[in-house]
C-alpha cells in the first residue's frame, strides 16, 4: 500500500502520525486504536473548515497507518486473558469510521494536487474493506458451539484428573464465555456493517472518478471484489442509474 510522500511529517514526535508509527512499531496495538480514536473525534470536531497544507497531508499519514494497522488477534488458549478485553471493538470502530470520514470529506488540494489525496484515500478505504470483509466469517457460530463442546470436554477431563479445582473450573469457564462473546460481538459487527461500507465506498469512487470505469473497477478489485461481484455490489448500493450505468458494462 502507497504511503504518502510527504516524509517531513514523520519528523514531528508531537505530530499524530509519528505517535501512531511508534505505537505500532513498539506494538501497542490497543493504545494505538485509542489514539486513532480519539484523533478521529477532533477530525470529527474540525468538520469542513479549511485544513492547511501540512494538516492535509498529516492527515494522510493517520489514514494510512489506520489502513495498515492489523486487528486485534483473540488469543487462541482458553485461559489466556484477551489482552485487549477493555476495547473489544475499538479497532473495527475505528477502520469502520476512518472510511466513512475518508468518503465525505472535501478533497483538499496539496500544492494544487488533488490526485494525490484522492488515490490515496481510495487506496486507504479499498485495504480496510477487504480486511473487515476477509475477517468475517459465515460459518462462526458454528464454529463458537463446537469449540463450547470440546472446552466443556476438556474441563471435565482436567476435572476428573484433579488438576482443576471448582473456583478453578468457574473462572475458566467465566473466562471461556467472554472470549465467545467477543468472538461473536466482533463477527457481527463486521456483518452489520459491511454494506455501509460499501455505500460509502461506491459513493466515493462515483464522485472521484466520474464515468471512469477502469479506475473504479481498479480500486473496487483492491478491496477484494471479482469483476462477477461488481454488478450485485453495485445493485445493493448505489443501484443502476445512469451514472452507474458504465460500471454494469
Amino acid at each position: 500500500m502507497p504511503s504518502p510522500p510527504y516524509p517531513r511529517i514523520l519528523k514531528s514526535p508531537k505530530n499524530i502520525a509519528f505517535q501512531l508509527n511508534t505505537l505500532l512499531e513498539e506494538g501497542k496495538l490497543e493504545e494505538f486504536y485509542q489514539s486513532a480514536s480519539r484523533e478521529l473525534a477532533k477530525i470529527d470536531d474540525e468538520g469542513e473548515q479549511d485544513q492547511d497544507m501540512e494538516r492535509i497531508q498529516s492527515r494522510l499519514w493517520f489514514f494510512y497507518y489506520v489502513a495498515a494497522a492489523p486487528f486485534f488477534q483473540m488469543e487462541e488458549k482458553p485461559d489466556e486473558m484477551i489482552s485487549w478485553s477493555h476495547s473489544r471493538l475499538l479497532d473495527y470502530l475505528t477502520k469502520i469510521s476512518a472510511v466513512r470520514y475518508m468518503a465525505y470529506f472535501r478533497n483538499d488540494a496539496i500544492n494544487g494536487d488533488t490526485v494525490i489525496p484522492t488515490t490515496l484515500r481510495a487506496e486507504y478505504c479499498a485495504l480496510i474493506i477487504k480486511d473487515m470483509r476477509l475477517s468475517y466469517d459465515p460459518e462462526s457460530e458454528k464454529k463458537q458451539q463446537k469449540k463450547g463442546e470440546e472446552f466443556m470436554a476438556d474441563s471435565r477431563n482436567l476435572m476428573n484428573k484433579k488438576k482443576l479445582d471448582f473456583l478453578q473450573l468457574q473462572r475458566r469457564e467465566r473466562l471461556f464465555q467472554y472470549k465467545l462473546s467477543t468472538a461473536s460481538k466482533r463477527n457481527d459487527m463486521v456483518k452489520n456493517n459491511i454494506q455501509l461500507l460499501e455505500e460509502d465506498f461506491i459513493a466515493m469512487l462515483l464522485r472521484s472518478f466520474p464515468g471512469n470505469a477502469a479506475k473504479i473497477k481498479k480500486y473496487l478489485k483492491q478491496a477484494g471484489y471479482l469483476n462477477k461481484e461488481i454488478p450485485p455490489l453495485l445493485d445493493r448500493t448505489a443501484g443502476r442509474t445512469p451514472k452507474t450505468a458504465f460500471l454494469y458494462k
